[in-house]
């Protein structure tokens, strides 16, 4: 330091010696001088006396203030760079009472005070706070229901299944004419796995041709007041797991009518003899769904001797798909097949062969060609489903968020022995409507929160980004001095010149 001053003084002598040379030669001075500051001297200078140590003091005090303020600034950017923001306190916070906990001229009393209350209100904000978060996680719901009424409605397709799966009468000349049982043979002996293989026979063509006769066993159908089943739709044969089944679908996706005499119409009649049991089941469906697992686990039993009025209600539901109860919003996505197509796995791995039922899906695979892999097909089937052996909840199939579904609400009556009446109808053109819909969104849950803040710490969300502003403040201020002590040494040094310098 000294011999910098030491350097200056000198250049700053000859600079005036100079001057003083010029001025003094001529006859008038000229003062101030274009390039000397006005305010270094309030008049010429005196040649025999240069008040030059008196002046560059007074200069220098002005260029030390200068320098400092300028030294501040540069001190943040650069190659001398350490600190990337102005560090805070906890006492710029704007919570009410932190200043108060934080202000060590207040009496020990008062701090004390403030800061349990500070730590009870905080306690309370925290917990209200994660019991908002934790609703908002739970995703509820709002269940709405709106009934409406419609100029039409979405009529459902009708499965009929005996419950005596087979013609047992034609199995039994099958068998007796393939020798395969005596001519006095009765129905009870027969056996359709043993017709497997025989003459090119596959388990198909066996279940086509034992189908039970929708002509025989429907004796009556209906669909409106004088008008026949097969001008308003199609019959037609379905295989499923219980059997051969008839469908009807309707040409058209909607009816217009409602009501016991404008909508569908059966009488059914048993021509087989009782082998394990009488009666026929009956689901209904809609017209997309292929009936093959439903119509054992969905349907429902019409016995002999009874007349069965069957209201239907329509309902379509939209679901939201949630954490605790996903589905699947896929357009093309069907539960039903989903399960079916599980059950089939199950199938393959107790059979091994396809059978009638089973999907394109499978018709790379062969079918069951020998008695003994068709008995043991059937039993793997009469495991699983009657058994227990499997069960839809093992499938990974979620629910539809866009379901249709078809309220049933029967009503019986005592009718023929032997034959069974089905009325299935709409009463009123009117379905429900099932939507749910957020209960708590992110909107409400913010709301929350800023109200429990508000409440307890007289904050708001600004609040908070002070707060984390003055950790990370206070995180960054300690990371640069633990990890980097050569700049602390400097800082220091810096403030040692400038002290020296203020001194001089």
């Amino acid at each position: 330091m000294d011999q910098s001053f030491e350097r200056v003084m000198t250049t700053l002598e000859k600079y005036y010696q100079q001057k003083r040379s010029t001025m003094t030669s001529s006859d008038s001075i000229i003062w101030p001088p274009p390039d000397l500051p006005g305010d270094l001297w309030t008049s010429p200078p005196d040649p025999n006396k240069p008040p030059l140590r008196k002046a560059w003091l007074q200069a220098k005090e002005k260029s030390t203030a200068k320098l400092a303020t300028n030294n501040e600034n540069i001190s943040t950017r650069g190659k001398g760079k350490q600190r990337t923001l102005a560090w805070r306190s906890f006492k710029q916070v704007s919570v009410a009472g932190i200043d108060a906990a934080l202000d060590r001229h207040s009496p020990l009393l008062r701090r004390l005070l403030w800061g349990c209350v500070l730590i009870i209100c905080m306690t309370l904000m925290m917990a209200q706070c994660l019991n908002r978060v934790y609703r908002y996680l739970e995703e509820p719901v709002n269940v709405n229901v709106r009934v409406t009424h419609n100029q039409s409605l979405e009529y459902p397709s009708v499965t009929v299944c005996n419950r005596n799966s087979f013609n047992v009468t034609a199995a039994l000349e099958m068998l007796i004419e393939n020798k395969l049982l005596p001519p006095q043979a009765t129905e009870k002996d027969a056996n359709i796995s043993n017709l497997v293989g025989v003459n090119g026979l596959t388990p198909t063509k066996i279940w086509e041709r034992l189908a039970h006769n929708m002509d025989v066993f429907v004796t009556e159908c209906w669909f409106g007041r004088g008008t026949r089943c097969r001008s308003q739709g199609v019959w037609m044969l379905v295989h499923t797991v219980t059997g051969p089944c008839l469908t009807y679908r309707l040409n058209y996706s909607h009816v217009h009518f409602v009501g016991s005499f404008h909508n569908l119409y059966l009488k059914l009649w048993e021509s087989t003899p009782k082998i394990e049991d009488w009666g026929f089941r009956i689901h209904v469906h809609e017209a997309s769904e292929v009936p093959i697992l439903t119509s054992r686990t969905h349907a429902m039993t019409a016995e002999l001797g009874w007349s069965r009025e069957v209201k239907m209600e329509l309902r379509k539901f939209n679901t939201l798909s949630t954490a605790k109860s996903p589905c699947n919003n896929h357009k093309g996505y069907s539960l039903a097949q989903c399960q079916l197509d599980c059950f089939q796995a199950f199938m393959l791995e107790q059979s091994g062969c396809r059978m009638p039922y089973m999907t394109e899906k499978y018709s790379n695979l062969s079918e069951c060609a020998t008695p003994d892999e068709y008995q043991a097909a059937m039993n793997a089937m009469q495991s699983l489903l009657i058994s227990g052996g499997w069960s839809a909840n093992t499938c990974n199939c979620p629910q539809q968020c866009r379901q249709t579904a078809f309220q049933m609400y029967p009503e019986n009556i005592a009718f023929e022995t032997d034959r069974v009446k089905l009325r299935i109808f709409y009463e009123d053109l009117v379905y429900e409507q099932i939507t749910e819909d957020i209960a708590y969104n992110l909107i409400a849950l913010l709301c929350d929160i800023g109200g429990t803040l508000g409440l307890l710490m007289g904050a708001s969300v600004l609040t908070m980004c002070e707060l984390l502003e003055v950790l990370w403040s206070r995180f960054m201020q300690t990371c640069c001095q633990s990890t980097n002590p050569s700049a602390n040494g400097r800082r220091r040094k810096k403030r040692k010149i400038s002290t020296v310098a203020e001194r001089v």
